[in-house]
Order: C-alpha cells, then structure tokens, then sequence
C-alpha cells in the first residue's frame, strides 16, 4: 500500500458526542436501542460534515439554499440514504440521533428537519487545510472492483493515527465500449486534523 499527501481541502469537521439531554432521553426511551440511536448519529455526523459536503453535490445545494449555509434537509429526505435506512425508518429515531449532536446539528422545532450548528459555505470548498493522502495499490477483484469491505479496510488501517473524515475510492471509466466505472487501486483518505495527517 502506497499513499502521499494531496491537495484535498478540508476544514472544520462536527464531531460526534454522546450527550442527550435530560428531556431528549425521555422523549426516545422507547424509540430505539442505544447501538441504533450512535449508528444513525454517526452517519448523520458524516453526512453534515465539511468533508462530504465538499463531495455530496445533492445535500450541499439543499444546506446552501439558505441564506449562510443554514439550509434545512428534510429527515424524510435523509430517511431515503441506505445507510441510515439499514438501521431505521422511523423519524423520531432520527431526531433523537441528531439530538445527540447539539454542538454540531439543530432538529427544527417542528422535528422535520435537521440543520448544521455553523454554516458551510461556499469558501468552505477552497479555502481549507489540506487534509488528504492519495493511497495506491489497493486489491481489485479479476472484474476490476474493489472488494465489498474495502473503505471499511481502509479506514480501520488509518484511524489510529487519527480520526478520518472520508474515504472514497477512486474509479475510471470502462474502456472498449464497456458501460460503467472501473475501479484503479486507489483511494483518497482525508482526515479530520492535520495532526492525523502528519502522523500518518
């Protein structure tokens, strides 16, 4: 496995905290286990953070709607993303994960919708911190995709150096009339500090 140091931006990214209030905690007592409520507030911290943001084109024009980068997603919306849909259809489980994230999301006082604590940005996708390495030789299966675990690895091999904000595989178009991607054995990894970087 080989990797360098690339010109991917990054900024602040939210931080997952396991804090509820007294009063969230007993309005989602019966909502769902402990273990869904971190999943869904792991994905959700994912989702809202600058680094996916830079990338996810879809809920970047719905936060930048607003004025300042406060635009709302609707939890219905988020309820349609696979990974937050493997651990739960109801809204209210949604709610009580973002309510566990009240430095980094606010839930609109009707609970429909969550929001970011701080804005992002349009300076956001060009004035940050490089934060990424560029990894090579990654396996690929003889049909030119990587395997199924393969973010999950790579992740898991740079996490203790620090917390890493993305991983995204990267992929070229099929050649001799072939439709679809191919994957290249490689991959971008972008930290949340640059303390992880430099370490890594």
């Amino acid at each position: 496995l080989r990797y360098r140091c690339c010109n991917t931006l990054c900024h602040h990214t939210v931080v997952v905290r396991s804090t509820m209030t007294e009063e969230a905690k007993e309005e989602t007592n019966a909502v769902a286990s402990d273990e869904t409520i971190k999943a869904v507030a792991e994905r959700l911290r994912f989702f809202f953070s600058d680094a996916n943001l830079r990338a996810d084109t879809f809920l970047r024009k719905e936060i930048l709607k607003a004025e300042e980068g406060k635009g709302k997603v609707a939890i219905e919306t988020l309820l349609r993303f696979n990974s937050i849909k493997q651990h739960t259809s109801d809204p209210a489980v949604v709610v009580a994960a973002a309510q566990t994230l009240p430095d980094n999301l606010v839930v609109g006082d009707d609970k429909k919708s969550i929001a970011r604590v701080t804005p992002f940005t349009l300076k956001m996708m060009d004035d940050n911190i490089p934060l990424s390495l560029y990894i090579t030789n990654l396996p690929i299966t003889k049909d030119n995709k990587y395997a199924p675990d393969t973010m999950k690895q790579v992740r898991n091999l740079f996490e203790p150096y620090g917390e890493v904000a993305l991983v995204k595989l990267r992929f070229k178009r099929a050649e001799g009339g072939e439709k679809g991607s191919v994957a290249i054995g490689g991959a971008f990894v972008e930290f949340s500090s640059k303390d992880g970087l430099e370490k890594a």
